[in-house]
């Protein structure tokens, strides 16, 4: 495996580490929770994932050997450190569907790895394809400069002339179409990313999985997660 595609083009993909069964579980485990939260956007987390594939030994050492191989080529100055992996399954459908597309983002660890689950295949391309931009950032531990980073990228002002324009010809500038057994890995700490709008009435649901927590040593990044994730759930209580 050409890891090194993580650097050079900014994403891998890898298309024989979910197998037909995994997917199977994937998606009936995702179909049963989209029954539950019916016709709305919603995140899960951790305890959600008891009983499930998500939580399983044999499908968590499929992920961090991945994770492992990346590290160990491309970025082995972390090959030393331990990291817990933080795992959310994002499902959005329903009318407000448009509040979860283009809200470009860093996320605070240094590997993303995107698992499309259900993905929509309409005619009007809105699918809910994966933009990135590479390397906007570099890897660094100043948490001011990171908080300083977000508010700038993260704005709404930002995110709708991300949202509106072509910047191919300025930046690094990619759209992933993202398919079903596939997995994709990033940088998710370098690389400004964020999905395009889905069309009213479709799903599409994949599973985040980070590792490496560039500030895993922070309360203040702790306690804005922890605040996020008491947000989501009482979103879809």
């Amino acid at each position: 495996m050409n890891t090194a595609e993580i650097k050079n083009s900014g994403y891998i993909v890898k298309d024989d580490l979910i197998t037909g069964t995994d997917l199977e579980s994937l998606q009936a485990f995702t179909r049963n929770s989209i029954e539950e939260f019916k016709g709305r956007n919603f995140r899960l987390y951790d305890k959600d994932f008891d009983n499930s594939i998500i939580s399983s030994p044999a499908f968590n050492n499929k992920i961090d050997s991945f994770i492992q191989n990346i590290i160990k080529n491309e970025y082995p100055e972390f090959s030393n450190k331990s990291s817990d992996i933080y795992k959310v399954l994002r499902v959005v459908a329903g009318a407000k569907q448009k509040e979860q597309a283009n809200l470009f983002h860093f996320d605070a660890h240094l590997i993303t790895i995107l698992i499309p689950i259900i993905i929509p295949d309409n005619a009007n391309n809105k699918n809910g394809d994966l933009v990135i931009l590479p390397n906007i950032r570099r890897v660094h531990k100043y948490l001011i400069l990171n908080i300083i980073q977000k508010i700038f990228f993260q704005n709404k002002i930002v995110r709708k002339i991300l949202s509106k324009f072509s910047l191919k010809n300025f930046l690094d500038y990619k759209i992933l179409k993202l398919k079903v057994g596939n997995i994709y890995a990033f940088n998710g700490f370098t690389t400004l990313h964020g999905n395009m709008e889905i069309d009213e009435g479709s799903v599409r649901a994949t599973l985040l999985v980070h590792a490496y927590d560039i500030f895993k040593n922070s309360s203040i990044i702790k306690n804005n997660r922890k605040r996020s994730i008491m947000k989501e759930v009482k979103n879809i209580q």
